[in-house]
């Protein structure tokens, strides 16, 4: 049996699934959480590194997970994708086309990007050009966060986009596949939204939506860090509205009605707000294909069930895809 843990970090919490996976089945049997203070993200590209080493060194504390080798998410906010169009040749060797010839052209914010491909759709005539989806992130950004994971115990070995994780778990949970999938990362501070086509990233975008201006009364600091701030109804009715706008507000207008109506879905996930009456509020606002992601509690550990929050939830589902491979049939 191999184990897995799998580390999102959100910009309001770090969060951490222990998964024992045997063949293709799969059991949680370790969640950590843990707020970080609100100062230690400056910028998409830069973040203080004294305030998340020690964030992650109070969450790890007292635990047994020292030198336990680890997969990262890195969210969309640290992403650029570019669609680009290449001259058709073996797959091996779009890397490197990719690095010489593509990569110079591009006018990214960033300087020195790792970068991932994946192609999209298939080239039926000859000569026809390859499209290629070309993720990029700041090196320097992901060598920080490694350094610093190493610093804390941890043992880098994978990093992943969020995005693409979220998508393996929804699709792997739920077995069931839809042409055009609309993911929504919600944390206190901002909404990750991303796009699926047939399995292929679309595009994501990262939108401010900070849950303090929809709360009546001040928040206060919580025992458990996954109790949402905002459950009133009237809280989440406002909310609601906002990430609708902000949702649409990203969409082409002529595409608006193919990512609204049937052979579409959209999927919550995240922390901070009760998904559930979220999704009562956007199916009433707009009468949207909208549902919570699978949650986690069907695939941890009885003992882990007992001792674990009663919000989990949704909220671990970025950490849990980067536990799968997309392959698994079986899950429980």
């Amino acid at each position: 049996m191999s184990t897995v843990i799998g580390i999102e970090i959100s910009p309001s919490m770090f969060k951490l699934a222990g998964v024992k996976k045997r063949g293709k089945k799969l059991r949680v049997h370790r969640m950590v959480t843990h707020p970080f203070p609100s100062v230690w993200m400056k910028s998409p590209f830069m973040f203080e590194k004294e305030e998340f080493v020690q964030c992650v060194q109070e969450a790890l504390m007292a635990r047994n997970i020292r030198g336990s080798k680890v997969h990262v998410a890195i969210s969309g906010r640290h992403v650029v994708l570019k669609r680009v169009m290449v001259p058709e040749m073996k797959p091996s060797k779009y890397r490197a086309f990719v690095a010489e010839h593509v990569l110079p052209l591009l006018d990214l914010p960033f300087e020195d990007p790792l970068f991932d491909i994946q192609p999209v759709g298939e080239v039926w005539f000859d000569d026809d050009p390859q499209e290629l989806l070309v993720a990029l992130v700041p090196r320097k950004y992901v060598e920080s966060l490694t350094a610093c994971l190493r610093y804390c115990g941890l043992d880098p070995v994978k990093v992943d986009l969020a995005p693409l994780a979220l998508y393996r778990w929804v699709d792997v949970a739920r077995g069931v596949r839809t042409p055009r999938s609309l993911f929504l990362g919600i944390s206190k501070s901002e909404v990750e939204i991303s796009r699926f086509t047939d399995g292929v990233l679309k595009d994501v975008r990262v939108v401010s939506l900070d849950m303090a201006a929809f709360r009546k009364e001040e928040d206060r600091p919580r025992p458990d860090p996954l109790i949402p701030i905002l459950g009133e109804g009237e809280e989440v009715e406002a909310y609601g509205r906002s990430l609708l706008d902000a949702v649409m507000g990203g969409i082409d207008e002529w595409e608006r009605d193919a990512w609204t109506r049937s052979g579409t879905e959209w999927f919550l996930s995240g922390e901070g707000i009760d998904l559930y009456k979220l999704e009562k509020a956007l199916k009433r606002a707009a009468a949207l294909p909208v549902s919570v992601a699978p949650p986690a509690e069907p695939y941890m550990s009885e003992r882990l069930r007992e001792k674990a929050s009663r919000w989990v939830g949704a909220s671990f589902s970025v950490a849990l895809g980067l536990a799968l491979n997309g392959k698994e049939e079986e899950l429980r």
